[in-house]
């Protein structure tokens, strides 16, 4: 009778310890680093907030690694089956294509060339990450250097000076305190860090209270160094997209949730994508009544932009930033009406646009800041169409991505909408940038599909 009470009570404090342990919460899993090409890769995605040499050297390494490591080589051959390889790769074969019946020199050819070969880039730095892990640390390296230009932008806006006491040449005015960069593509990256670390807050780091707070405080601080300190009217539209994108996904979310199994699944989608693009409607009807009646009359951006618009109409060009804006924007129109279906090729920009005419010399000659007039003064209306489809399938296989939910979608919305203001993929940040989220969100682990 003692052996079996025994027993019992053995089995029953080994049945309750199994109970508590199955309850406590799991221990955090041991940090793990990642393969050195996606090292080298996050170093990449570090260096290109700060300097371009590293960059590029630490995008030869992530390379380089690819093609010596027996598993990055089996990635690489498998996204170079997936249908989205093939419209990246595609797209730049056919862009270089479109100066065999362009007139222009191929010295002139080479400059875009060189430029849109970074969109070639991503099938190839995809390779170089084989699972969530090494994507984080892209993720964090990107983080990691907008953090730094964070904490540096407000010292300098605090304590005007802060960048000649530390001997850093380059950096904005207290009024406009950037670091590395310019202010459209630091306002352009801040933007992007601080979604980024709003949703890993946000998704992935709810129970861990200390990176909670981390990554939250730090991508508020980072959307405020944005629209408090930073000029730049692209960054200040962006932060307005994501807010009213971030709004529109809750409204998505609360109907689906509140209206069940009552109507089926188009039903819920269409209602819930008329409410999102009714509520839009309002705000941005709020937003434009509300700058047009109070806010633009009386800023000096506002006087500025008339005053260049009526230089511009009387003179046929100005020198302020919409002035020239405005030339650009007339002379693609007049370059797409006389080649519209296939363009002047990738070289005949200069020719075609006819900027570097202009007297007094215009900003720049060969960059109309904005990316679909430039490919359509290149490759024509065919051209902007096949980039537009190009957008599209990054988008698909972004939403395939259950690993990164949202990020690419939101990456990609955030692109195009600067592609109207800048052309993203002639400048050498914005592009390098594009290439790296684009292999990170675009080609998620065993979801591609084979053209």
């Amino acid at each position: 009778m003692t052996v079996h009470t025994t027993a019992h009570t053995t089995a029953q404090s080994k049945a309750e310890r199994t109970t508590q342990n199955t309850t406590q919460p799991p221990p955090a899993a041991p940090y793990r680093l990642c393969t050195w090409p996606a090292l080298f890769l996050a170093l990449a995605a570090f260096f290109v907030c700060i300097k371009p040499a590293p960059t590029l050297l630490c995008l030869a390494l992530a390379l380089l690694g690819v093609l010596l490591s027996a598993p990055h080589r089996a990635r690489l051959a498998q996204v170079l089956r997936s249908k989205t390889a093939w419209c990246v790769l595609g797209f730049y074969a056919a862009l270089c294509a479109t100066h065999l019946y362009s007139s222009a020199p191929w010295e002139l050819a080479l400059q875009y060339v060189g430029k849109y070969a970074r969109i070639a880039l991503i099938p190839f730095l995809a390779a170089a990450c084989l699972n969530h892990n090494d994507r984080l640390h892209v993720l964090f390296g990107f983080l990691a250097a907008m953090g730094l230009t964070l904490i540096m932008s407000f010292a300098q806006a605090l304590y005007p000076g802060f960048c000649e006491a530390i001997r850093l040449a380059g950096c904005g005015p207290a009024s406009n305190p950037t670091i590395f960069k310019m202010h459209i593509t630091q306002g352009f990256f801040m933007t992007l860090a601080g979604a980024l670390a709003l949703w890993l807050a946000w998704k992935r780091y709810q129970q861990h209270p200390l990176w909670f707070w981390g990554l939250a405080i730090a991508g508020t601080a980072a959307l405020l160094n944005v629209v408090a300190l930073l000029e730049g009217r692209t960054a200040w539209v962006l932060v307005m997209v994501l807010a009213a994108y971030t709004l529109g996904q809750l409204v998505l979310q609360k109907c689906r949730q509140g209206l069940g199994a009552e109507l089926g699944s188009r039903s819920k989608l269409r209602l819930g994508l008329a409410g999102v693009f009714a509520l839009g409607a309002l705000l941005g009807l709020g937003l434009l009544f509300g700058l047009a009646v109070w806010v633009l009359p009386h800023t000096q951006t506002y006087q500025s932009f008339m005053q260049e618009l009526y230089e511009w109409q009387t003179q046929g060009q100005s020198l302020g930033r919409s002035g020239m804006r405005l030339t650009y924007i007339a002379h693609c129109l007049h370059a797409i009406a006389a080649e519209p279906w296939f363009g002047h090729g990738i070289g005949g920009v200069k020719e075609a646009l006819g900027l570097h005419k202009l007297q007094p010399p215009i900003f720049a000659w060969d960059n109309p800041h904005n990316q679909y007039l430039l490919f359509t003064v290149q490759a024509g209306v065919v051209g902007l169409v096949a980039y537009l489809a190009l957008l599209w399938q990054l988008h698909r296989s972004a939403g395939q991505n259950t690993a990164l939910p949202g990020l690419g979608t939101v990456f990609l919305l955030c692109f195009a909408i600067g592609n109207l203001f800048n052309s993203f993929h002639f400048d050498m940040a914005e592009s390098i940038l594009f290439a790296i989220a684009c292999a990170l969100f675009c080609f998620p682990d065993g979801v591609e599909k084979s053209a």
